[in-house]
């Protein structure tokens, strides 16, 4: 893909709860994946995985976990996934963000890019 950058502008999608996470992001112009973030109240106890997933618009055979971790191995209560080196996305590719949250920990989740205009 080639990108012409004229204007990069900041664009985060934030999602909160306490139930089962299935966030969306969908780019609408040419973007940078830079990060996913997420805060649980409490560690979660049951063991599951937080998944981040690219679907492509070419279609599911290029459909690809791009990061997975299961908080309750660690304790953990914050998660920052920064993606290493470009990782670009065109317009309808989506990045999907899931987890079962059995426990039902209070989240904050954040998606974060650069869109190119």
């Amino acid at each position: 893909m080639s990108i012409v950058v004229q204007n990069k502008r900041p664009r985060k999608t934030n999602a909160t709860g306490s139930r089962s996470i299935r966030t969306r992001f969908t780019a609408s112009v040419p973007t940078r994946l830079t990060s996913v973030m997420m805060h649980f109240n409490e560690a979660p106890t049951t063991s599951e995985n937080l998944v981040v997933t690219l679907a492509p618009i070419a279609g599911a055979a290029y459909n690809t976990v791009l990061y997975s971790v299961d908080p309750s191995e660690e304790n953990l209560t914050d998660i920052c996934w920064r993606v290493d080196g470009d990782m670009w996305l065109e317009e309808g590719d989506r990045v999907n963000v899931t987890y079962a949250n059995t426990d039902r920990k209070t989240y904050g989740l954040q998606i974060t890019a650069e869109e190119y205009v």
